[in-house]
């Protein structure tokens, strides 16, 4: 059975409606980290039909290390104002810049990845996300839910580091 604190315990650790929450764990039959697994599926799903949609909007995030040594701006896109603006799309640019200036890649997607190189390191969506605790969120995967979330196309279009 699933029950009103389950689904709210779900949507506090993904961002997810409450709709999306239930449904889920009625899939996974009460089980929290199975649900968890559906929501991260449909994210990736929901994120995959809205990439061709045009990402006109967004915002620059910025991070600079404490000791100012190391920092990174990240151009983050969205489709509407509106989304722009919002806490959680802020939040993300601002935790993207972050990683940029944590794990230095290279590029963007995994496609764009030198030869030789790995693409867990080289390429941004790749990485495992540094502020996921449990270290198997990628950044790709972070912003596949944000796209669930926000309920729009979501694109890191470029990012550059400095560092002294």
């Amino acid at each position: 059975m699933v029950t009103k604190e389950l689904v709210q315990e779900l949507r506090a650790r993904t961002g997810a409606g409450m709709l999306d929450c239930r449904k889920a764990l009625e899939e996974a039959q009460g089980n929290l980290e199975r649900a968890l697994q559906i929501l991260q599926e449909r994210g990736i799903a929901a994120a995959a039909a809205k990439a061709s949609r045009a990402a006109a909007q967004g915002t620059v995030g910025a991070y600079v290390h404490t000791g100012g040594t190391i920092g990174a701006l990240v151009l983050l896109r969205c489709e509407t104002d509106f989304v722009a603006q919002t806490p959680v799309f802020l939040t993300l640019a601002k935790d993207l810049a972050m990683q940029v200036a944590a794990m230095h890649p290279d590029v963007i997607r995994s496609e764009e990845v030198a030869a030789g190189a790995r693409p867990e390191e080289a390429a941004l969506l790749a990485q495992p996300f540094v502020k996921d605790p449990a270290g198997r969120q990628t950044v790709g995967e972070l912003i596949a839910a944000k796209v669930l979330e926000l309920g729009e196309n979501i694109t890191v279009e470029k990012f550059i580091r400095f560092a002294v």
